[in-house]
């Protein structure tokens, strides 16, 4: 199993749609040579929008991404347990994680991580 592991130094501040700064955290997760065999970006996020007002502030993982030659064998699984390791450690009991819509492997990934679908987005191209 992988070990997803903090890169010193990568704390970041990031300017979300909402134009408001949000701290986070580069995650990697690295092969026993030290090869890189994905990441993850998990950001603190508040969103106004939501009723409850405990999950107002939540977690985020807003990029997930693992080499293809690995892909399967338990790397984004370890770095989704990473952020969410991350986001309870700084109080949050929230954590949210998009997909697209025609990723269903991804999809299958999170929703066996725990992760239950919770809105839709549609699009629409304007021509």
């Amino acid at each position: 199993m992988h070990q997803a592991l903090t890169v010193s130094g990568s704390s970041i501040t990031t300017t979300l749609h909402s134009q408001s700064a949000v701290a986070g955290r580069i995650l990697i997760a690295e092969a026993a040579s030290g090869t890189a065999l994905g990441w993850a970006v998990a950001l603190k996020d508040t969103q106004e929008i939501y009723v409850v007002a405990e999950e107002r502030t939540l977690g985020c993982i807003a990029e997930l991404y693992v080499i293809d030659d690995v892909r399967g064998r338990g790397v984004g699984r370890a770095l989704i347990a990473a952020c969410e390791d991350w986001a309870r450690g700084r109080g949050l009991n929230v954590m949210l994680i998009g997909v697209l819509a025609r990723n269903a492997r991804a999809h299958g990934v999170y929703r066996g991580a725990g992760f239950e679908d919770y809105v839709t987005l549609l699009r629409k191209y304007l021509r």
